[in-house]
């Protein structure tokens, strides 16, 4: 409306002095008062929309500005997370545990075989062979070998690096988050130590659309989060932290950091991935482990709506679970034998044949001394 009147109160100045004024000058004098009255009505309706005055609204967008998130400021190497985890204790006893299975499901086996009759036929023989065979190879050589990948699960320290963006701010960064704080971090570097590996990353907002060289156009970033790694993925496992200080829990040094930094959509923009040396035999990964790690770690197939269990108690259980296989055989082929030790009691003489006395018939045959004898 305030528009409409100062068009027509022009239209009908102009009109007044058109003859007396040049037209350049007209030009001007319009487009001056249009100006004007064009800033008074913007002026007006920011105040009638904010209920402020202009001056008011501009103090405001000021004050809003100031209390934008600082982004992290670390100087030293920092600490947050260390498990007081012994998870070599766990490996070796696991092992030893796989070696003690193997070899009492291996007795089992010879039990159904030393127990078996003439009547038994060879193809069932060599499918027992065959199962001690494979028994032997899954306890006491795929066991161990998938210890160390079940390991490098395990996080035993993550430490923050120094930050290089450091923003003067004029309010206290107490009066904000450590959501806040991390969100408004450009990039931060962490340094994870698991059992076998040493991990370096560099963490980074992900691009928005048509940000960027790489990620230009109309394209989401694609690049794992760290959320995604440790919860989606469950690549890295992290123990939750006691805040009483609990014995036989993770401490931190700044466990708000920590929690941030568990739930951070950053993405990882870079990632080095080491093979440590300083390692037990049980724990070292093989000559080709950093590449596998790599590709564990990079896995986006991974996915699981199920919870893993920790790294300990995953290796634990492997350890439990060869034995009590062992025991199960060890028991079947004890059961065999007593089988055929109460059919050669309760009939002596008409005891069937064993593959011991089988073995022996062969023996007796190709020594001809016993034979002349």
């Amino acid at each position: 409306m305030s528009l409409q009147l100062a068009s027509r109160g022009m239209s009908f100045c102009r009109r007044g002095m058109q003859h007396s004024l040049p037209r350049p000058l007209l030009c001007h004098l319009w487009r001056s008062s249009s100006g004007k009255i064009c800033t008074r009505t913007s002026s007006s309706v920011v105040g009638a929309t904010t209920n402020l005055m202009p001056e008011e609204v501009a103090e405001t967008v000021i004050e809003e500005q100031v209390l934008v998130a600082p982004p992290l400021s670390v100087s030293a190497e920092l600490c947050v997370y260390e498990s007081p985890v012994d998870l070599l204790s766990l490996a070796r006893r696991a092992r030893r545990n796989s070696f003690v299975g193997a070899g009492m499901g291996v007795c089992g086996f010879m039990s159904v075989l030393a127990s078996s009759t003439a009547e038994t036929s060879s193809t069932m023989q060599l499918l027992v062979c065959a199962g001690a065979a494979f028994f032997i190879y899954k306890h006491a050589v795929m066991l161990p070998r998938s210890i160390p990948f079940i390991a490098l699960r395990h996080v035993e320290r993550i430490v923050v690096l120094p930050t290089t963006d450091v923003t003067d701010v004029t309010k206290a960064s107490g009066e904000t988050s450590m959501d806040d704080q991390l969100a408004a971090t450009s990039e931060l570097q962490l340094q994870i130590l698991t059992t076998n590996l040493r991990l370096q990353m560099t963490l980074n907002e992900p691009a928005d659309m048509w940000d960027g060289a790489r990620y230009s156009g109309l394209v989401n970033d694609t690049r794992t989060t760290f959320v995604t790694m440790l919860q989606e993925r469950q690549a890295l496992h992290v123990d939750e932290v006691s805040s009483s200080g609990k014995p036989g829990l993770p401490t931190s040094a700044d466990p708000a950091l920590l929690q941030a930094l568990a739930a951070s959509t950053k993405v990882i923009a870079q990632q080095e991935v080491d093979c440590r040396t300083d390692v037990d035999d049980v724990l070292k990964l093989p000559s080709d482990g950093q590449k596998l790690a790599s590709e564990q770690l990079a896995d986006k197939k991974s996915k699981s709506s199920r919870r893993r269990v920790p790294p300990a108690v995953e290796i634990k259980q492997l350890g439990i679970s060869s034995l009590i296989s062992g025991c199960v055989f060890l028991m079947a082929g004890s059961i065999f034998i007593a089988k055929s030790a109460a059919q050669d009691a309760s009939s002596p003489g008409k005891r069937d044949p064993t593959l011991g006395d089988l073995m022996k018939k062969l023996k007796g045959r190709s020594d001809p001394s016993e034979a002349q004898s």
